[in-house]
């Protein structure tokens, strides 16, 4: 039932971020369909509306999804060779363990982004390398400088009294 045909380096493209799973590549290449017929005119599917259609799922050229991101993210900020439990990464990225146990980290290990050692998940050279990548590709918003927020205000001092000016009020209040 498809209305187009994929050509060049396309069905490379959607099947590394398919992760070798068949449902997900046909999803994907039902989304790269549904966004070329959407948004562009050309009648063949190329690579460069595969990556874009890709693009607006958070797919990466390396098929990391956001929640693959994050993970990586998470255990790069970590620090090297320091170690997190799933029930850790699971808190912080207010995830279910089950979720990323079964579904996000075979392939991140398959992959030979994070390890998994008896401590908990570390994250490799090849991962550190990726993580670094997809944070330097992130693109920080242009927020001009007359829209930032304005300094704070200081708190006005409280006038001081000395000891023996509260002493003095409190005799005046008892008499």
């Amino acid at each position: 039932v498809m209305k187009r045909k994929i050509g060049g380096d396309a069905p490379m493209v959607l099947a590394k971020a398919a992760r070798g799973t068949p449902r997900l590549a046909n999803n994907l290449l039902l989304s790269a369909m549904d966004y070329a017929d959407a948004r562009t005119s050309e009648r063949i599917i190329s690579s460069t509306v595969a990556q874009a259609a890709l693009d607006t799922k958070g797919i990466d050229a390396h098929g990391l999804h956001p929640l693959d991101r994050a993970i990586l993210n998470m255990l790069r900020l970590r620090g090297p060779r320091r170690p997190a439990g799933i029930k850790t990464i699971a808190a912080a990225l207010k995830q279910d363990e089950k979720t990323l146990e079964n579904k996000v980290e075979p392939w991140l290990i398959y992959a030979g982004y994070v390890s998994k050692e008896p401590r908990g998940r570390v994250l490799t050279d090849k991962g550190r390398e990726i993580a670094n990548e997809a944070i330097s590709n992130e693109v920080a918003p242009d927020v001009p400088p007359e829209s930032s927020p304005p300094p704070p205000v200081p708190p006005t001092p409280l006038p001081v009294k000395s000891r023996f000016a509260l002493d003095a009020d409190l005799l005046r209040a008892s008499c």
